[in-house]
């Protein structure tokens, strides 16, 4: 696959000096860093995204027609987590 990167032109010369002494190619530092930042992000279950979420439960609360309004809480719930 290929991908462009913008880089202003001072992150675009540490980066080329850094691959120069270390004798990798920008490529290969990209990737590295990529494959690293993917390997920290974890892998969630849709049970894990709904308990985040405090959609899981019993049927206790305000909440207690869930089964009925699941699709309307869980996209009241996403929204409120984005405009904090």
């Amino acid at each position: 696959m290929t991908l462009t990167v913008r880089l202003k032109p001072e992150l675009e010369a540490k980066l080329a000096a850094l691959c120069k002494r270390r004798r990798v190619t920008k490529s290969e530092v990209v990737e590295s860093l990529i494959r690293e930042y993917v390997a920290r992000e974890p892998v969630a279950s849709s049970y894990q995204v709904a308990a985040r979420l405090g959609i899981v439960g019993i049927g206790r609360g305000p909440r207690r027609a869930l089964g009925r309004n699941a699709k309307l809480l869980a996209r009241s719930l996403v929204n409120a987590k984005h405009r904090r």
